[in-house]
């Protein structure tokens, strides 16, 4: 039977069994926790309908209509300051569309491999995945790269830009298109665009346009466009790890064939950082006693490879 990974799931798998054994053998994650990732889902949806027409309203309707499917059941529960809420969402990626036609970017869409699911033996019976958002080819040398949509909920800074140097999952990305299409990969060009509420229009001054928050509320949208290179040898480095760690998870999803067992997992988190953000730090705080997960946690079950 083929085992399939992800890097979500060998970053989990080198961070802490328990929580790679949680979200992604047996599906486990909050409620709430859904509202930021199903929010950029949304946003997704709308780039590749941009990204293949060129047209704003059609790519807006596109957005609209996933975030009311999405993020819709988690509205009734945003505060009105909230970054997700639906008109902050639309006002960004319109002003994100208003702001850059086709001809400012510096490559051409491959539009048939856009939000599109890749994949490629990585050994024995396990399949490496995907899920990239857009291959490109760069205007002026023809050179094949990813084209990674980040929405950043959050501010776009330096702390954040730089972790994209070393990240395994565009090492992995590039490892997958450059075995797909057989040739080079130089690198990947990273789309970010900064969630965040835009200020309210009223007719208070703002302290960087001068002019009444009404005028200029939607300057405040801002978006970044900034590549990252990979090595040759980065890359056969990231295989040799991905290997190691692919087996390693493959393992764990053949052991642990119940939530009860999940107490007994290693829970390296807990010397390597790995809880801090980590979805699973209460349960793990009470112990991970196996009959408290149901009441914390809802199923949604990782599987963006099903139907490839």
């Amino acid at each position: 039977m083929t085992v399939w990974v992800d890097n979500s799931i060998l970053e989990a798998t080198a961070t802490c069994h328990t929580q790679v054994l949680m979200r992604y053998v047996f599906g486990y994650c909050l409620k709430e926790g859904l509202k930021i990732p199903n929010t950029g889902k949304a946003i997704h949806k709308a780039h590749e309908t941009w990204f293949t027409t060129w047209q704003v309203e059609p790519a807006i309707a596109a957005l609209e209509a996933a975030y009311d499917e999405w993020v819709g059941p988690y509205a009734a529960d945003m505060e009105p300051g909230d970054d997700c809420q639906k008109q902050n969402v639309v006002d960004i990626v319109r002003q994100y569309y208003t702001n850059h036609p086709k001809e400012s970017f510096p490559f051409e869409p491959i539009v048939e491999g856009i939000e599109q699911v890749h994949h490629a033996p990585l050994v024995d019976d396990i399949e490496f995945f995907g899920l990239i958002d857009m291959p490109v080819r760069a205007k002026v040398v023809g050179s094949l790269h990813v084209c990674d949509h980040k929405n950043r909920f959050g501010y776009i800074n330096e702390w954040w830009t730089k972790k994209f140097s070393l990240t395994s999952q565009f090492t992995g990305y590039v490892w997958l298109l450059q075995t797909l299409y057989n040739e080079t990969v130089p690198g990947v060009y990273i789309n970010a665009i900064q969630v965040k509420k835009l200020p309210d229009p009223t007719s208070t001054r703002c302290k960087t346009h001068k002019v009444p928050m009404s005028e200029c509320r939607l300057e405040h949208a801002t978006s970044q466009l900034f590549i990252s290179q990979r090595t040759p040898v980065a890359i056969e480095k990231w295989h040799g790890e991905a290997v190691r760690l692919a087996r390693e998870f493959k393992w764990l999803k053949e052991n642990y064939v119940g939530v009860e067992m999940v107490q007994h997992a290693r829970d390296q988190g807990r010397f390597n950082g790995g809880c801090t953000f980590c979805d699973f730090r209460k349960w793990c705080r009470a112990d991970r006693v196996p009959k408290l997960a149901d009441g914390m946690f809802v199923i949604d079950h990782w599987k963006p490879w099903e139907g490839c």
